[in-house]
């Protein structure tokens, strides 16, 4: 058993989440050891109870290995584990982040320039066409949606980034082997495309109530920030929202009709200190300083784009222009790069914007 069979085999232990089962690599120093263990050493520290020590112990492995295998084959399904490259940075730094994430398409690094939207299963049509204009407009910047392929402000989600030819990533509360709901299938099959359906759960897990909540951690913890878009008293979305705060992401809320039970929820998350949008400019301005350190930090693996500008240009207009893709970057960013003084680039960039070739964003950003 080599050490990734070993974190598949935990992973679905009942009774032992992620954060007791970060604290038993420590103190055994691999999954593998875990199973060379008997009760009294694996309860030795507390981490787990004698209960949970039996399930590890006699758990069947070679069966379980053997159809997740199968699975993970048949879906064309890989496995990435909290301690890969391919694992996404920003999920790995929330507190209890899963240690492995079973994976159905691609996942790339600018993908951490990525804003997570939830709401309402009952969205209204100003619900749902709201939803997919946020996640059109974002995906249209460079940013990658992150939702949970459900019905409703979901799925408008998710169709909103793939109409704009966006990157979208749909966390799922069951395994991969079995999409829910079944009425979007046919969307996870597009998504797939252009991001990856996720989840944390073993192929054959199914959805079960107790997992969504659970799923709601890693669609926060994925994103830079969250918009709510209809939420009632008691909404899973709302969830969603106290774990963002709890990783330290941001929380937006876009305000519903005072009599319309969806919009209870949403509406008292802006009472109690939401940041209130009416646009995505309000979602760029809150989240500048987040993009700017993100945009520096990635800059050798953000995609560059080099097409030719349709109108002459200077070799400074020139210089600048290629420096800038359909990812927002910070001013500041764009004269690191280029060597020129603040002035002559905001004068540059004004030029450019004249001609139509560049777009200002708040916060100082710019764009193709």
């Amino acid at each position: 058993m080599n050490e990734i069979d070993a974190l598949l085999i935990l992973n679905a232990i009942p009774g032992l989440g992620p954060n007791r089962l970060k604290k038993l690599l420590q103190q055994f120093g691999s999954a593998g050891k875990i199973f060379t263990s008997g009760v009294r050493e694996l309860t030795a520290e507390g981490v787990i109870s004698a209960g949970v020590a039996e399930n590890i112990l006699s758990f069947a492995k070679e069966d379980y290995l053997r159809q997740e295998y199968v699975l993970l084959k048949k879906h064309n399904v890989k496995i990435v584990t909290h301690s890969e490259g391919d694992y996404p940075k920003n999920l790995k730094e929330i507190p209890g982040a899963p240690l492995v994430l079973y994976v159905k398409g691609v996942l790339k690094p600018e993908q951490i320039l990525a804003v997570g939207m939830v709401g309402s299963r009952q969205a209204s049509v100003y619900g749902s066409s709201t939803a997919e204009k946020f996640a059109t407009e974002l995906s249209e910047l460079g940013i990658t949606i992150v939702s949970g392929l459900a019905k409703g402000i979901d799925t408008a989600a998710h169709r909103g980034a793939l109409r704009a030819k966006g990157a979208t990533l749909a966390v799922l509360g069951c395994g991969l082997a079995q999409i829910y709901p079944k009425e979007n299938i046919r969307l996870a099959e597009e998504i797939i495309v252009r991001g990856a359906l996720i989840s944390e759960f073993g192929m054959t897990m199914p959805p079960l109530a107790q997992n969504f909540p659970q799923r709601n951690r890693i669609i926060s913890g994925l994103s830079l920030g969250i918009i709510v878009v209809e939420a009632s008293a008691k909404s899973g979305a709302l969830i969603t929202s106290n774990f963002a705060l709890e990783q330290g992401r941001e929380v937006f809320a876009v305000p519903g009709k005072i009599d319309n039970p969806n919009a209870i929820g949403v509406n008292n998350l802006i009472k109690q200190g939401a940041k209130l949008v009416s646009g995505v400019q309000d979602v760029l301005e809150e989240l500048a300083p987040q993009l700017k350190l993100f945009l520096s930090e990635n800059k050798n693996s953000v995609p560059q784009e080099h097409a030719a500008p349709a109108v002459p240009l200077t070799e400074q207009e020139k210089t600048i222009y290629d420096h800038l893709t359909g990812i927002p970057a910070h001013v500041d960013q764009i004269a690191e790069q280029c060597g020129h003084s603040m002035r002559q680039i905001m004068s540059i960039l004004l030029q450019l914007e004249l001609k139509g070739l560049v777009k200002q964003l708040p916060g100082k950003l710019f764009i193709r």
